[in-house]
Formats: structure tokens, sequence, C-alpha cells
């Protein structure tokens, strides 16, 4: 209702200026419009054999959301199967802060209690894993080629008190064997195929910044690794029109017509 009261108002005042001003208002409202954009992302994929991995960085204001997801085919027979950890460059001037590790409603928790004897448990609900011991932690200064990882193994860079075995790795859509040592890996399950991380970033935090993506398996650094290449390397946002500007662009359309309207009943 208040809407259709402001287009109405607003179409009978538009309907008052030329046809130039009222052209010239709209190139304006579409051009201010396209300011407000909404969350920009940018996803790096790599796959080594039958292995497969993605990550989508996603940017809203100063929230950061990292989707990892491994998309591998190969069957599960050990921990060398199990995406355990990631690795990004980012703007040095930067700080993240570690929010939360999340595995979504749907998504499946596979626990190996015996060998060829996986238990799954499908999800009814978002878990929390941020705070489970075993879980994915997060480091703001790797040694080595890279910055910064997340990761749910030790490997000499995390937290080995805290994170523990493959636990909440993330395996693919092979078949589950369970060999290898994935068994009772410390009680906790593995995931299967996605888990979700939240950071805070200082404004000014761009996209265009992160590099340097690598995907890391297993338990140790000589496991297998791959890198990341940006498959949508242009992170813009793309703008959606508000209600309001939906409105505002209603409006002079309408005070358009309602302008030629009256032009012609005049000529006439």
């Amino acid at each position: 209702m208040e809407i259709s009261c402001y287009v109405s108002s607003l179409a009978e005042r538009l309907s008052r200026l030329s046809l130039p001003q009222i052209f010239g208002a709209a190139a304006l409202t579409l051009t201010l419009g396209a300011f407000p954009a909404n969350a920009a992302g940018i996803t790096f994929a790599g796959t080594s054999g039958t292995l497969g991995a993605n990550v989508l960085f996603e940017l809203n204001g100063t929230a950061l959301t990292l989707t990892l997801q491994n998309t591998g085919t190969n069957a599960i027979n050990s921990r060398a199967d199990v995406l355990t950890a990631l690795f990004f460059d980012y703007s040095p001037s930067t700080i993240l802060t570690y929010n939360s590790a999340i595995v979504q409603q749907g998504q499946q928790l596979v626990a190996f209690e015996k060998k060829n004897d996986p238990v799954i448990t499908t999800l009814t609900s978002n878990l929390d894993i941020t705070n489970i011991n075993g879980s994915w932690r997060y480091v703001g200064s790797v040694p080595g080629p890279t910055e910064s990882g997340l990761g749910t193994v030790g490997l000499g860079i995390f937290d080995g008190d805290f994170t523990r075995g493959t636990n909440y790795g993330l395996i693919g859509s092979g078949i589950l064997n369970g060999n290898g040592g994935l068994e009772n890996d410390g009680g906790s399950p593995v995931i299967r195929n996605t888990a979700v991380f939240s950071f805070t970033v200082q404004s000014g935090f761009n996209l265009s910044d992160i590099r340097n993506v690598k995907f890391q398996y297993g338990t140790s650094l000589s496991e297998p690794s791959f890198g990341g290449v940006a498959t949508n390397p242009d992170p813009t946002a793309v703008p959606e029109p508000t209600p309001a500007l939906a409105a505002m662009v209603l409006g002079l359309i309408l005070g358009g017509v309602v302008f030629f309207k009256r032009r012609f009943a005049t000529e006439a």
C-alpha cells in the first residue's frame, strides 16, 4: 500500500517534468541503485586424478564466508583420501578473525567405527563444530609459501592438541572402504562433502587479493595436495534492485506515460 501511494505520488510529480528531465532522472536512479550490491564471490577449484576440491569465498560487508567442498570421486581407503586443510594468501595488511565452522543440514557425517562398516548420519539441522575437540582451526601466519590456512589436522602448523587425526575432514562421493587408519580415528566422523567457515574481515578487504589457494589431504604435507585456480576471476557483485528502487523506476515510467498523454491531449 505504501509503495503504491509512493508510486502514484511520484508519477504525478514527474508528469510536470519535461521528457528529457524524466529520462535523466531514470538514468540517475538506475546508476545510484547499482551501488548497494549483493555479496561478491570467487571460487577456486582444483583436481589431481580422482581427487577434487573447490572453495567459494563470499564477501558481504565485513563478513567473509568460505564454503569448502570435496568434489572427488575416489574411493575412501585411507587418511590420504580426506581433505584436511586449505591454504591461501591475501593482503598482508588485512586481519581475518575466525568465527565459526558449520556443517549444514542435509550433509552426512561418516564414522568408521569398524573397517568397512561406516556409520552414516544425515544431519537434520546445522551442526556447529567450531569448538568441538578435533575440529578445524585457523592460522593466520602459516610458515612457507602461503600466509594462512584452515586445518583439521596438525601438519606441524595447526594446534595439534585440538586438531586430531582426520576428524571432521571432508570426503568425496566415492565408496567408503575405511581402511588405513580411518576407523575410530579419534572417535569423531568425517564430513561428506562440505563445510562452511565464517570470518570477520577489516574494511577494505578485497577478494581479488586472494591467491595461492592450495588443497591438502591426509595428515602429512607429503600426502596429496594441489592448487586451486579461480574459476570466476572477476569477484564483483551483481546489483539487485530493491523494492524502493523498483518503485522509483516504475514511478518514472508512469510519469513518462502521463507526460505523453497530456502532451497529446494538448495537441489535440
